[in-house]
């Protein structure tokens, strides 16, 4: 539809609503204001007729009345601001479709991250639940670990306790070996004084024979016949000699006769008789001990 047939309804409906309404500027301003080139209205935007005109649209009445100068020109100027306000709202549709869109966009933003955040939720927990498992297995080998390290203290408590005891009894054993060591100590001690004793009193013995046989020198040989019942083979004291004496070769005393027979200067005796009296006469002294060697003390 051209603009002059659009002018001719428009200017009747606005001549039929003059008289008993306010005027379009103040019905915008009543119901709406502008900001920022902006229009905040209550009121739905204009009706936008087709191209080709309806079967029910009413021709324009022939006898409208003339507009003068003033008329026309406030309803220019109510056409100039009604398409203000519709340009307004257009920007302010268009604003709130780009943040609409923006919103959605930010919400499938949203959501591709909470389906994001959602698998991997579902990931942690089945590692959670892996983690739970490997949690109880290592739980159970503790418990296994304690188990086992309660059953080495025990036996390093037994094994302790039969130490103590060993060195107990090693002290016992100690104290023993000591107590022995003292009286082997005081066995030897004795043993070496009853060694000097038989030593000396076997000196005492030596000189008691020496001076025996000294004596039987001063007595003639018939009173030496009387008091031994061997006769004269046994205890000459003319052959008896001191106790550390050792024999040697026979002295050249005798004076051989006509006959032969040896003699000698004081005692009238022959060979096998005088060989007779010196192993009868003659005391073989005993060979020494062996000397007891100090045991050694015992720590």
């Amino acid at each position: 539809m051209s603009t002059p047939h659009l002018a001719w309804p428009v200017v009747c409906v606005l001549l039929l609503i003059a008289g008993v309404s306010p005027t379009a500027q103040e019905e915008l301003y009543s119901l709406g204001h502008i900001e920022d080139n902006r229009c905040v209205c209550t009121f739905v935007a204009p009706y936008d007729q087709p191209d080709s005109p309806t079967k029910t649209a009413r021709e324009a009445p022939s006898n409208c009345p003339s507009l003068d100068a003033s008329e026309l020109q406030r309803l220019k100027d109510d056409v100039v601001l009604i398409h203000r306000h519709q340009l307004a709202n257009r920007e302010q549709l268009n604003a709130q479709s780009t943040g609409l869109f923006n919103l959605t966009t930010r919400m499938h933003t949203f959501e591709e991250s909470l389906r994001k955040h959602a698998r991997k939720q579902v990931a942690q927990d089945s590692n959670m639940g892996g983690f739970q498992k490997e949690t109880r297995k290592l739980r159970r080998l503790i418990t296994k670990q304690r188990q086992a390290l309660s059953g080495m203290r025990s036996r390093v408590d037994s094994l302790t306790n039969d130490l103590e005891h060993m060195r107990e009894v090693n002290e016992q054993l100690l104290l023993e070996l000591q107590v022995q060591a003292e009286k082997n100590e005081m066995q030897r001690r004795r043993l070496e004084d009853l060694r000097v004793k038989h030593g000396a009193t076997e000196t005492q013995i030596q000189e008691f024979l020496w001076i025996v046989t000294t004596v039987l020198k001063t007595v003639p040989r018939p009173d030496r016949e009387q008091l031994g019942e061997t006769g004269g083979n046994e205890g000459d004291p003319s052959r008896a000699e001191p106790p550390d004496h050792r024999p040697g070769p026979p002295s050249e005393t005798a004076e051989e006769n006509t006959d032969g027979s040896a003699e000698g200067s004081h005692v009238g005796v022959d060979v096998e008789e005088f060989d007779d009296l010196y192993d009868d006469l003659y005391i073989t002294p005993k060979p020494r001990r062996r000397r007891f060697q100090k045991a050694k003390p015992i720590i």
